[in-house]
């Protein structure tokens, strides 16, 4: 293991640890991210070697254990996600999380 899989381990989630953590599968994981209900993985390794930040690009990572790797908290966004989608579908639960996200950024500014 590499500095780059202990750190990954240490503060992260893979897919199927955030999945299991939110009592929902992998595939459920992967509807609320492309319906843009839940955030894409902080940081992906690719079976290349390559490893994808969402905040800084690209680098090269070879011997690094590929998968997407979420923040913890995600598991915060993931159940709002599932209940604003349950209540009003998914087109206007983007909508409502969206706003809610804009509303409560300005807030903290």
């Amino acid at each position: 293991m590499n500095d780059l899989d202990t750190y990954l381990r240490h503060n992260y989630k893979n897919t199927e640890q955030l999945a299991a953590a939110c009592s929902i599968s992998p595939d459920e994981l992967a509807n609320l991210v492309s319906e843009k209900l839940a955030p894409e993985p902080s940081y992906t390794v690719t079976d290349w070697g390559e490893f994808i930040s969402q905040a800084f690009g690209k680098f090269q990572a070879p011997g690094s254990t590929p998968g997407q790797y979420y923040h913890p908290a995600n598991t915060v966004w993931i159940a709002l996600a599932m209940e604003a989608r349950r209540k009003v579908g998914p087109l206007e639960a983007h909508r409502e999380l969206k706003e809610r996200f804009r509303s409560n950024f300005a807030a903290a500014l």
